[in-house]
């Protein structure tokens, strides 16, 4: 007589955790948001959520999907997750005054799929930053369109032994009155790759501080300040490549780089098949403890040179570039031999 009682008690159970409706503490593989949803919702596809922080916090592991163009509102990541609006869909992030549209705090992957953040809402001030990464492990975006921010686009700032990876790809950080990355970290440990991504019309493109390495690809730095610049503090070391990108109609300078007094070949900058024109004072200045390398290379239209070397830096070139028609063409420190 025992038998019946524990396969009812069973029974019971499983009914009790199947009816139990889905709470905000509950989560799922994969949620969804939409302009009609309600953030009480369970974030199902038949009960979608408002908002992307609703739907992260009912996200284990898996991906937030939007199903229709709309805002979504600012959101912290604190696990792995993906945010994922399809081709044709807009999915937006309006940021407030002195706000941050994604923090992201999180040692999992997460990925960043075709989003609009904007950080200029009319009759307000500006937002700080578009993309704020403070911990991190792997971080993937695409498609993804971040403008008007006046502190960073896509603000880096790690200290961290664990290392990191950093992806961008097919992304735009545009017409920010600051930076449209800034990248820096305490230890050896960060890694960034992009490709096929824009950094026009910022006041630095993208600003490497210290502790990065990286290969920049396919991509654009135009009618910035300055292009791309990377200076390292005291002990600590940059080593990024450019490759087949064009830095042009910068106000100030196309390449920037430099270190801490003192410092020996400690921003290390390769420069391949890539175009630096029409750049209003300088297309390379490499400062002080810092080496340029430069090949296959057209440096041209530059206002005051194409390279100079008033900085105490090193520009080193493979005798393959075509330097002409510059204020100044200048001269390279030193010619490589191919072998």
């Amino acid at each position: 007589m025992q038998r019946p009682i524990v396969v009812a008690a069973a029974s019971i159970a499983f009914v009790l955790s199947v009816a139990t409706p889905i709470g905000a503490m509950a989560t799922a593989q994969r949620t969804f948001v939409a302009s009609y949803g309600n953030d009480a919702n369970p974030c199902s596809i038949a009960l979608p959520c408002r908002s992307f922080a609703a739907a992260v916090l009912q996200t284990a592991g898996g991906e937030v999907i939007v199903l229709d163009s709309a805002g979504y509102g600012p959101v912290t990541i604190t696990q792995a997750v993906s945010i994922i609006a399809p081709a044709g869909v807009y999915a937006g992030i309006s940021v407030p005054t002195l706000g941050t549209g994604i923090v992201v705090r999180s040692v999992g992957i997460v990925r960043l799929s075709g989003l609009t953040i904007t950080g200029r809402v009319p009759g307000n001030f500006p937002a700080s930053m578009g993309i704020d990464l403070q911990v991190g492990s792997t971080v993937h975006i695409e498609r993804t369109t971040v403008s008007g921010f006046f502190n960073s686009a896509l603000n880096i700032r790690l200290d961290q032994s664990t290392p990191v990876q950093i992806t961008i790809d097919a992304s735009a950080f545009i017409y920010n009155t600051g930076n449209g990355i800034f990248a820096t970290s305490g230890l050896d440990s960060v890694t960034i790759e992009i490709n096929n991504s824009r950094f026009d019309g910022n006041a630095v493109g993208m600003n490497i501080g210290d502790n990065i390495r990286g290969v920049i690809s396919g991509s654009s730095f135009n009618y910035n300040t300055t292009g791309f610049r990377a200076q390292n503090s005291a002990g600590a070391l940059n080593n990024v490549t450019l490759r087949d990108c064009v830095i042009s109609r910068n106000s100030f300078f196309g390449i920037d780089t430099g270190g801490d007094i003192g410092e020996t070949n400690a921003t290390m900058v390769q420069v391949t098949d890539c175009e630096i024109s029409d750049n209003v004072e300088f297309g390379i200045i490499p400062g002080r403890g810092s080496v340029v390398t430069v090949s296959n290379t057209t440096l041209t239209r530059n206002g005051s040179a194409a390279v100079s070397l008033s900085s105490g830096g090193i520009a080193n070139t493979f005798s393959d570039n075509r330097v002409y028609a510059n204020g100044v063409d200048g001269t390279f420190t030193a010619t490589i031999t191919k072998q």
